[in-house]
Parts: C-alpha cells; sequence; structure tokens
C-alpha cells in the first residue's frame, strides 16, 4: 500500500485502512474512490452520507498523531521510490 501507484496519494486513507485492520484490496479500492471523487488529501473515508470524512475531524489526540507519523513514513517511502525509479532509468 506504500506504493503511489496503488494509493493514489491518498495516504490517509491507507492509515485509516491499516489501523482498522482493513485488507489491502478494500484499502486501494477505497484509494481508488477518494481519486474519482476528488476527496481531500487528508480524507480518511467516505461516509455513509457520501461525504469524505477528514483528519481534522477526528477528536483523540493519540490517534491523530499515529496517522500523522504513519503518512510521514508513506510520503518518506514514496519520495524514496520516486527516487529509485528515477536513477534506475
Amino acid at each position: 500500500m506504500a506504493d503511489p501507484k496503488r494509493n493514489r496519494g491518498y495516504h490517509y486513507v491507507v492509515a485509516w485502512g491499516v489501523d482498522l485492520g482493513s485488507y489491502a484490496y478494500y484499502i486501494e479500492m477505497s484509494c481508488a474512490e477518494a481519486e474519482n471523487d476528488d476527496a481531500p488529501k487528508n480524507a480518511i473515508y467516505k461516509g455513509r452520507d457520501g461525504r469524505w470524512r477528514t483528519v481534522d475531524e477526528l477528536r483523540d489526540a493519540r490517534q491523530i498523531q499515529r496517522y500523522e507519523d504513519y503518512v510521514a513514513a508513506l510520503t518518506r517511502y514514496a519520495e524514496d521510490l520516486a527516487a529509485e525509479r528515477r536513477h534506475r532509468r
């Protein structure tokens, strides 16, 4: 799920899914839906009402920090992966 081709840049959706123990295929599907809906990049999930909830709406400071840390790691990985792919060419 760290590959930007799979998560489409929706790292918070990945963090939410991992936190819930969702399967990779479900997280990937959620990321595709977020991209299709042009959801905010800090979206975490799509509510039953069709509105994307964001990390800003969470209240648990530890949960928010956990997501921020996870997203920072995913972002670093994506940047390193892109640099490696450029280097291979």
